[in-house]
């Protein structure tokens, strides 16, 4: 498996006291900067598979003006979870990831705007809300599986914790997108050769703007790229384009997400759907890097 979540941090178990909402959270938080801590995470785990230890995130995360809230996070870690617990302690998981990109999908961007000290510490905050979420619902199923199969209750566990993100975490990175990229080649000249899917051919030229297939592959390989170049060369990190041509920005615009349901985005379908999304003017970042395009 790519992905080991591990015991995830939860809001709850670090803040008792508290009953802050993602909602509350995120109010004068820039979409753009939530889309950009998304797509980094989800690069740090999906592709690096870098580590997700919560004081090893921490360090990342906080700036030295933060010092004294990252201080007082490491001493409620350690009051709260059981001595045993805190070594397996993870803070980063591709689903949470996902979910904070379908936050800023659906945040409707406001004037007044928090510092950027006070952002990343309800960042923060709203990750481990969005984890206890997640494993809130592990809870549920485990207590179903505890009272209707009591013998059978490690390989449901197992199976319960792994089918419904199997497609999400249980993969390796650069087999999958070498042999994604050669199976796009074989099914585009299909699609170009079969008579039957002209029509349907012709709507995906006049989509995309483009005269033949090889224009149409031409531009998305060009995306294609540096993900190729970062897997050879083993850098770490997000993907993100700069881009500065009118043709290049219309058809960036065409594969990243613009209109979006969170009622359809089911299993990030919507997310997964579209390879980019839009930061700022000119610029965009990889999403999820098993996208479906």
């Amino acid at each position: 498996m790519g992905v080991n979540i591990g015991l995830l941090t939860e809001y709850s178990k670090i803040y008792p006291e508290l009953s802050e909402t993602i909602e509350e959270l995120s109010f004068g938080i820039p979409k753009g900067l939530i889309f950009k801590a998304g797509t980094t995470f989800l690069a740090k785990q999906t592709m690096d598979y870098s580590s997700a230890n919560l004081f090893e995130i921490a360090d990342i995360w906080f700036r030295t003006e933060n010092f004294s809230f990252k201080e007082d996070l490491i001493k409620r870690v350690k009051a709260f979870y059981r001595e045993e617990e805190i070594s397996e302690l993870t803070m980063l998981s591709p689903i949470s990831s996902l979910k904070l990109l379908q936050l800023g999908f659906t945040k409707v961007e406001r004037q007044n705007l928090k510092d950027e000290k006070q952002i990343e510490i309800d960042l923060f905050k709203i990750y481990l809300l969005i984890n206890e979420s997640f494993t809130s619902l592990h809870n549920i199923s485990s207590g179903y599986i505890d009272l209707h199969y009591p013998d059978e209750g490690m390989g449901m566990l197992l199976l319960n914790m792994g089918f419904s993100t199997n497609d999400l975490t249980n993969y390796i990175y650069t087999r999958e997108f070498f042999c994604q990229s050669v199976k796009s080649m074989f099914l585009a000249d299909f699609i170009a050769k079969e008579t039957r899917l002209q029509a349907h051919v012709h709507l995906l030229y006049k989509k995309y703007a483009v005269k033949s297939m090889e224009e149409y592959l031409s531009r998305i390989y060009g995306y294609l790229t540096p993900i190729g170049k970062k897997l050879k060369e083993g850098k770490k990190g997000f993907i993100e384009y700069n881009i500065k041509n009118a043709d290049d920005k219309e058809f960036a615009l065409k594969i990243s997400v613009q209109e979006y349901s969170e009622k359809d985005d089911i299993d990030f379908k919507v997310v997964r759907t579209y390879p980019l999304v839009k930061i700022e003017d000119d610029t965009y970042r990889l999403t999820h890097p098993l996208y479906n395009r």
